[in-house]
C-alpha cells in the first residue's frame, strides 16, 4: 500500500488541474514589438524630420560632374551584360545544387572567400538582382538568343531556392533563418514581379507561397519585422533581437502586386495595414534600415491611390498621397547631402582625395540600425538605385498634387544618374584600387568604393583602397534599371539635362508608344530651351505636356525642343488622357486611432490565409510564465515521486 499524506496529495491534484485546465490558455502573444502611442510629441517629431529633410534637400545640387570614363548607361549596360555573361567569372553551374546562377561577387574579388576572394556559391539575392532588370531589358534586344537561353535557364532553377515545407524560398537552399529585408525583397518583391512581367509559371507556386508565409509573419510581428525571421515558425530567429520596422514596405509593394495578378482584394487591405503601422512607429528615424524598404513604401502609397481615390475598391481613412510623402522624406532621413553629410548618429563622412567632395550628394547609406551603434557609411551599389527606381509610382500618381516638390525626388534621380558612375573601374585610379581592381571585370560595379577597412587576410596598405568587399554581382542590376530609366526609350542631347522613364515596371515592355509617360527635367538655375528625343517610336506622334498639347506630327527619332523653367520639369505624354488626373482632398488623418487595429491584428484577423497558422515558438520574454509553472510544475510531480519511492519506515 502506497502512503501519501493529504498535503501532497492536495498539491499533486492542484498542479494537475492547472495543467489540464490552465496551461493550455496560455499562449504565446503574437506581439513581438509595441508601438509607443501615447507619447504627445508623435506627430511633432514627424513634422519637424519632415521639416528638416525640406531643408536638407533645398542645400542638395542638381547635378554634378561626371567622371572621366563615364560614357552613357546604355553603353556600361552593354559592357556590363558581357561581362556577366562569363561563366565561371560571374555565373556558375554549383557543385553542391545544380543551381545555375550569379555568384554574390565576381570571382577572385569576393571579400567574404577568404585570402583567395572566392567562394563557390550562388545566391537567390544575387540572381534576383539581375535577371529582374535584364529580362525587361532584354525584350528591347530579343535577337540575342545567347543570353535570354541562360537568363530562362536560371528562371528554370529559380525554385530550388523554395522549400514546399516551409512554403519559403530562402536565399540558399534552405537556409535556418531569413534576414527578413531578404526574404521581403528577393522572395516575395522581385520575384513576384518578375512572375507578373514573364508570365513564367515555374515562379507561381514558389511567390504565392512565399507571400502567404510573408503575411502570417506580418501577423505574428503585428506588421514590425525583427532583423531575422525563422523560416519554421516564422517568428524571431533564437538568438537575435533586432528589429527591422520598414521591411513591410517590400511586403505592401508586393501585395499590391499580388492584387494586380488575382484580383484579391484582401491583398490591398493587408497593404493598407502595413503602411499605416509603420506610420505609427516614433521617432521616425527608427524605420531607418535598408533604404529600398521605406522606398517600396512609398511606391506602395502612391499606388494605393488607384484603388483608393480613383477605382473606389478599397475604403479606407488613409491618406495615401500624404502618407506617400511622409514615407518620402522618411527615407532621405539616410541620404547624403551637403558634402556627405547624413545627420546619423554614429556617421562621420570620410571621402578619398581622389574623389569629389560632393560626390556622395545624393547618393545613400545602405544600412543603418539605430538599435545598434549605427551602420554602414559608405554609399553602396545596389541600394542606391533600388532607393530610386520605385519613385516612378509617386511621380505617376502625385506630379499634379499641388503640395508635391518634384524637384526634391528629380534632383536625387539626376544625382544617382551621374555618380553612381564613380561605382565602376574605369572611373577609379587603378592605384586606388586594390590588386584585383584593375585586372578583373570593369564594368561590375564595386559595392563601395570608400569603406574604410582591412579584412584579417590584408595588410593595413589596403585600408584606403577601393574593394573591401569586392565587385558586387547583387548591385550589377541597377546597371541595367539606370539605362531603362534615362536611356532606354528616350534621351536628353544635353548631358545635364533628364529625361526620365516611368514605364519600367510595365507588362508588356516595352510600353506600347501611346502608353509612355516621361518627366524631363531642367537641371539648371535659369530657363533653358532643351533638346530631348524619344525612341523605339514606328508612327508619327504628338507630344502632351501637363496634359496640353505642346507639339504635333513629330517623326520618328526626330528631336524636340521644350522650354522649362529654372529647376523646372514637366510630365510628358503621348496621348491627352494618359496622364494620371484626381480630385484629390487632403483627409484628417490621426494615424494614432486610425491604425490602431492593424497595431493590435492577430492571426484570427482579416488575411488571405488558405492554411491553418503554423504553431511557433515564443519569444524568451513571452516564455517567462511558462517557464515558471513549468519548473514549479516539475517540482511538484518530484515531491510527489520522492514520496511514492520512500521506503517505509
Amino acid at each position: 500500500m502506497i502512503n501519501v499524506n493529504r498535503k501532497t496529495t492536495t498539491i499533486f491534484i492542484t498542479g494537475g488541474f492547472l495543467c489540464i485546465f490552465i496551461l493550455p490558455f496560455i499562449t504565446p502573444s503574437s506581439n513581438f514589438f509595441q508601438i509607443d502611442q501615447s507619447s504627445d510629441t508623435f506627430q511633432t517629431t514627424w513634422e519637424a524630420m519632415i521639416s528638416q529633410k525640406k531643408t536638407d534637400l533645398e542645400t542638395l545640387p542638381s547635378y554634378s560632374n561626371f567622371p572621366e570614363n563615364a560614357t552613357s548607361w546604355t553603353d556600361y549596360a552593354e559592357k556590363s551584360i558581357e561581362d556577366l555573361m562569363i561563366f565561371d567569372l560571374s555565373w556558375i553551374i554549383e557543385p553542391i545544387t545544380n543551381i545555375k546562377g550569379f555568384r554574390p561577387y565576381v570571382k577572385g574579388t569576393d571579400g567574404w572567400g577568404g585570402a583567395d576572394r572566392i567562394r563557390e556559391i550562388v545566391e537567390l539575392m544575387s540572381t534576383m538582382d539581375v535577371i529582374w532588370p535584364l529580362y525587361q531589358y532584354l525584350r528591347l534586344f530579343p535577337s540575342n538568343t545567347s543570353r535570354m537561353n541562360i537568363l530562362e535557364d536560371m528562371i528554370n532553377d529559380l525554385p530550388d531556392y523554395y522549400n514546399p515545407i516551409t512554403k519559403q524560398s530562402t536565399n540558399r537552399p534552405n537556409e535556418g533563418k531569413h534576414d527578413s529585408w531578404y526574404f521581403m525583397e528577393n522572395s516575395v518583391l522581385k520575384w513576384g514581379h518578375l512572375y507578373s512581367i514573364s508570365n513564367e509559371t515555374v515562379l507561381g507556386e514558389p511567390y504565392f507561397g512565399s507571400l502567404q508565409s510573408a503575411i502570417d509573419m506580418a501577423h505574428n510581428f503585428n506588421y514590425l519585422f525583427p532583423q531575422f525571421v525563422d523560416p519554421i515558425t516564422k517568428y524571431a530567429a533564437s538568438g537575435y533581437n533586432t528589429v527591422n520596422y520598414c521591411t513591410g514596405g517590400l511586403l505592401a509593394y508586393s501585395l499590391i502586386t499580388a492584387y494586380e495578378l488575382t484580383g484579391n482584394i484582401t491583398l490591398l487591405e493587408e497593404a493598407d495595414k502595413i503602411l499605416a503601422t509603420m506610420r505609427l512607429v516614433q521617432p521616425p528615424y527608427m524605420l531607418l534600415y535598408e533604404p529600398q524598404e521605406l522606398a517600396a513604401a512609398v511606391a506602395a502609397s502612391a499606388k494605393l491611390i488607384q484603388y483608393d481615390l480613383i477605382d473606389d475598391i478599397i475604403d479606407t481613412p488613409r491618406d495615401f498621397v500624404q502618407l506617400a510623402l511622409e514615407f518620402f522624406y522618411a527615407e532621405q532621413q539616410a541620404m547624403y547631402y551637403n558634402h556627405g553629410s547624413t545627420g546619423l548618429e554614429n556617421f562621420y563622412p570620410q571621402s578619398s582625395d581622389w574623389l569629389p567632395l560632393t560626390w556622395r550628394d545624393g547618393l545613400y547609406s545602405p544600412y543603418y540600425n539605430p538599435k545598434e551603434t549605427g551602420g554602414i557609411n559608405a554609399p553602396a551599389a545596389k541600394e542606391n538605385i533600388e532607393s530610386i527606381i520605385f519613385w516612378v509610382d509617386l511621380f505617376k500618381f502625385l506630379y499634379k498634387i499641388p503640395n508635391f516638390k518634384a524637384i526634391e525626388p528629380l534632383k536625387i534621380f539626376n544625382l544617382n544618374r551621374i555618380n553612381h558612375f564613380y561605382f565602376f573601374s574605369p572611373n577609379i585610379p587603378d592605384e586606388q584600387e586594390r590588386p584585383f581592381g584593375p585586372t578583373s571585370l570593369q564594368y561590375i560595379p564595386y559595392e563601395d568604393i570608400d569603406y574604410y577597412a582591412v579584412r584579417e587576410y590584408e595588410p593595413e596598405s589596403y585600408r584606403y583602397l577601393t574593394g573591401y568587399n569586392g565587385k558586387e554581382i547583387y548591385g550589377a542590376g541597377e546597371t541595367f534599371w539606370l539605362m531603362l530609366l534615362f536611356e532606354a526609350l528616350a534621351e536628353s542631347s544635353d548631358r545635364n539635362a533628364m529625361i526620365l522613364n516611368l514605364n519600367i515596371f510595365d507588362r508588356g515592355y516595352p510600353t506600347t508608344p501611346n502608353r509612355r509617360q516621361f518627366i524631363v527635367f531642367n537641371p539648371y538655375t535659369e530657363s533653358k530651351t532643351l533638346e530631348f528625343t524619344l525612341k523605339q517610336m514606328n508612327a508619327p506622334y504628338n507630344i502632351y505636356a501637363n496634359g496640353s498639347l505642346l507639339l504635333e506630327n513629330i517623326q520618328p527619332g526626330e528631336a524636340f525642343n521644350i522650354t522649362l523653367p529654372s529647376l523646372g520639369s514637366s510630365y510628358l505624354t503621348i496621348n491627352s488622357d494618359n496622364m494620371i488626373s484626381f480630385e484629390y482632398t487632403p483627409k484628417e488623418t490621426n494615424w494614432l486611432t486610425t491604425a490602431t487595429s492593424s497595431a493590435i491584428l492577430t492571426e484570427t484577423s482579416t488575411t488571405t490565409a488558405t492554411t491553418t497558422p503554423q504553431s511557433h515558438y515564443p519569444s524568451l520574454e513571452e516564455s517567462v510564465p511558462i517557464i515558471i509553472f513549468l519548473i514549479g510544475s516539475l517540482i511538484v510531480l518530484t515531491i510527489f515521486f520522492v514520496k511514492i519511492l520512500q521506503p517505509k519506515k
